[in-house]
């Protein structure tokens, strides 16, 4: 039996039924709502790891070694040869 917030029983044992379900709820909805919040800190943890492995990727794709030039290709600028 359910009870509502607005129905009234005089009847103590229906009383203590209806307190034990409701008790009874709110331990499940803590530990729904436990679960729910370690899901969210590890897929939290899990986007902060991609996000660092993508902030190293680019540095190494596009950081200050990418932009230095091979010692091969520096023939490729010497002025003197174009005279």
């Amino acid at each position: 039996m359910q009870l509502s917030a607005t129905s009234h029983c005089d009847d103590p044992v229906q009383l203590k039924v209806g307190v034990t379900q409701l008790r009874d709820g709110l331990k499940e909805n803590e530990q729904a709502h436990a679960k729910k919040e370690q899901s969210l800190t590890e897929k939290t943890y899990r986007i902060e790891q991609l996000l660092d492995n993508i902030q190293l990727l680019c540095k190494r794709q596009f950081g200050a070694k990418a932009d230095r030039v091979h010692k091969s290709q520096l023939v490729l600028f010497d002025e003197t040869e174009l005279e």
